[in-house]
């Protein structure tokens, strides 16, 4: 059976295209991007996504701040509603303790 690269072209020879299989003469077909000897239909470019390269991210802060020291408060002798000098607006239940407002934090 004869096709259409069967014919003389002096110093070139008949092969076959790595992703179709047609015949094609030797000076027919390109070399693509991932080393496949393809045919001019076959032939095609690089998708530009594969070379781009991600940005290097910088992980440092602008400014930092030491953790301050743990603040313990003594539940032994908790503070109750009626001994505040401004007692809250809303009515509490005498046994919960009250968090202590106004603390004084780091300088």
């Amino acid at each position: 059976m004869t096709g259409r690269a069967d014919y003389f072209a002096k110093g070139s020879y008949n092969v076959l295209c790595d992703e179709c299989s047609w015949k094609y003469k030797a000076w027919q077909l390109k070399k693509r991007w991932d080393g496949l000897m393809v045919c001019p239909p076959c032939f095609e470019k690089r998708n530009p996504q594969d070379f781009v390269r991600g940005v290097k991210d910088a992980h440092q802060l602008p400014f930092t701040r030491p953790e301050p020291p743990d603040l313990f408060v003594d539940m032994t002798n908790p503070i109750r509603a009626s001994n505040l000098a401004n007692p809250p607006l809303t009515p509490i239940d005498q046994n919960v303790p009250v968090p202590i407002q106004n603390i004084p934090g780091p300088v």
